[in-house]
């Protein structure tokens, strides 16, 4: 089975194929859409839950049903634990999503690290996944594959570190950070319905045309025999 990954606002996506392009292009839009709506209305310093509030509504409201979530709290053992937000991710992305999903989720993340010399898709994550504020960085990140017929599974992983924050996206999500607080992970499925959407696809692409970069990058494709 084919597949193509994207950074799409920052966010790791491998979309099936089979999608037809009219829906393949809407859910890319309304993806995109919620992720930079939620980090334009909440400033840095406001609690993870508030953004995703906002977030997850702002699917709902474009035509995404969910119907599977998780989050777990994860307390670390001392002042000196570290973590890996990659690492992290891929954990999540192996244990909550459904079979071979987390194989293709780092499959992608191969995909991008080989891509970690494009100083322009660098940027671009670290501009959707870093917010920095009064001397404190909170570092989100976020992988997911839409398969066909509209299904999504995503992980997240967030938190706030006072850590250097490396120039690259890529070394900055490798590296081990010291949280400032929990970190806050989340699995969750979702199915989108087109219809609903129709009423909302002309507003959506005028907001997101008034974004200074296009927030979908297409990295290359990506094969899976999974069936």
């Amino acid at each position: 089975m084919n597949y193509s990954v994207y950074v799409n606002a920052g966010v790791l996506l491998v979309v099936s194929s089979a999608l037809p392009s009219t829906i393949k292009q809407d859910v890319l839009d309304t993806l995109a859409f919620a992720r930079l709506a939620a980090d334009e209305d909440v400033p840095q310093g406001v609690q993870d839950s508030r953004w995703f509030d906002i977030y997850s509504g702002i699917l709902s409201a474009c035509g995404w049903s969910f119907f599977a979530e998780q989050q777990t709290d994860l307390a670390l053992l001392g002042p000196e634990s570290t973590i890996s937000g990659q690492d992290e991710m891929l954990e999540l992305a192996e244990t909550h999503l459904p079979s071979g999903q987390g194989l293709l989720i780092s499959a992608a993340l191969r995909r991008l690290a080989s891509a970690s010399s494009d100083a322009v898709l660098m940027q671009s994550l670290k501009c959707h996944c870093l917010s920095a504020e009064a001397g404190s960085v909170r570092f989100r990140a976020m992988a997911g594959v839409v398969e066909a017929g509209g299904f999504l599974g995503m992980v997240s992983v967030s938190f706030d570190t006072q850590s250097k924050i490396d120039p690259c996206y890529w070394e900055s999500g490798a590296a081990r950070h010291t949280p400032v607080g929990n970190v806050i992970r989340r699995g969750y499925s979702a199915r989108f319905n087109q219809a609903l959407y129709d009423e909302f696809r002309a507003d959506t692409r005028e907001w997101l045309a008034a974004e200074l970069h296009p927030p979908s990058i297409e990295i290359g494709p990506l094969f899976s025999e999974k069936h």
